[in-house]
């Protein structure tokens, strides 16, 4: 497919990660394809584009498409851990990172594992 976005240097600015089950996805600045692993990256001329993971792998950097699967795995098992949670009717808070901890009230706000 071709690519949609201006020749030039890239930067990461962010990633996230949305599961396209829970209905928010969105779309490729590239391709057009929708998607859940999003990568948010500059132009050097200062545009921001919002693209998928795959495409990352061709305009960035080999350090930053590192940079942003590791970030985008952590933010899926972080997601994962959520809706388990919920499901199960498991009460928790979020500490200032999102990460689930137990309710300080009554595990003292520790971490809970991610398995």
């Amino acid at each position: 497919m071709k690519s949609l976005l201006k020749v030039g240097k890239y930067e990461l600015i962010g990633v996230s990660y949305v599961a396209l089950i829970d209905s928010i996805g969105t779309c490729c600045d590239n391709c057009g394809r929708l998607i859940s692993n999003i990568a948010t990256i500059k132009h050097e001329d200062g545009t921001n584009y919002t693209i998928g993971l795959d495409c990352s792998k061709t305009l960035l950097s080999k350090e930053m498409f590192i940079k942003a699967s590791g970030e985008i795995s952590r933010k899926k098992k972080i997601h994962d851990k959520i809706k388990r949670l919920d499901a199960r009717g498991q009460k928790y808070v979020l500490n200032e990172f999102g990460v689930p901890c137990y309710d300080p009230s009554t595990r003292s706000g520790y971490l809970i594992p991610m398995h």
